[in-house]
């Protein structure tokens, strides 16, 4: 998915990430690249 699509599902949308068993809870940041430039989103990963 590109930034581009991500600002056009709009504020409220849901993005499903499928984790690996082992990662476990807390904080991580996630990379998002698209169209030359970078994002880092904080996401919290609860068990």
């Amino acid at each position: 998915m590109s930034l581009q699509q991500a600002e056009r599902m709009g504020p409220d949308a849901t993005i499903v990430l499928r984790l690996p068993d082992t990662i476990t809870t807390g904080q991580y940041f996630l990379g998002v690249e698209g169209d030359g430039s970078r994002q880092f989103v904080p996401i919290t990963v609860v068990k």
